[in-house]
């Protein structure tokens, strides 16, 4: 009986029907991590954006915590005049994040405290869960002579 080294025809036939097979998992996975990886993305800017909103009215004084010097220090857009105030076109939010827009909401919590409310909402191939929210209080730091 000869010794012969190689592959036999079933063999070979079953390597190629299991690298096909692990082949074709593989590419059915890639577009799910490609829309999470853009999900991620746009949740990264999103967070970025609303923090960098945040701290720009933590610099404010606490009297300015209303439309007019909101508006006057670049902060929100101006309309509605109202809160709760938009920044979708003042930080071009339309072009960071896909049908991106932001949303102000500045409300009294107590007396000298004001909560506010800073929402980034975008669109996309996820359409579910795209908004961020951040929370912040600010209380009046100002010192008050009876």
């Amino acid at each position: 009986m000869k010794n012969r080294s190689g592959l036999s025809l079933i063999e070979v036939m079953i390597a190629v029907m299991l690298l096909s097979f692990t082949v074709t998992v593989f590419a059915s996975l890639f577009p799910i991590a490609q829309r999470l990886r853009s999900k991620s993305e746009n949740v990264t800017r999103a967070t970025t954006l609303a923090q960098q909103k945040v701290e720009q009215l933590r610099a404010q004084p606490y009297a300015n915590l209303n439309y007019t010097a909101l508006r006057a220090a670049n902060i929100i857009d101006a309309s509605p005049t109202t809160s709760p105030f938009t920044f979708t076109s003042l930080d071009n939010l339309t072009t960071a994040l896909p049908q991106g827009s932001g949303t102000l909401t500045v409300t009294d919590a107590a007396t000298d405290l004001k909560r506010v409310d800073v929402t980034v909402t975008w669109g996309g191939l996820v359409a579910n869960g795209n908004t961020v929210t951040m929370t912040t209080l600010i209380a009046n730091k100002e010192v008050k002579t009876r």
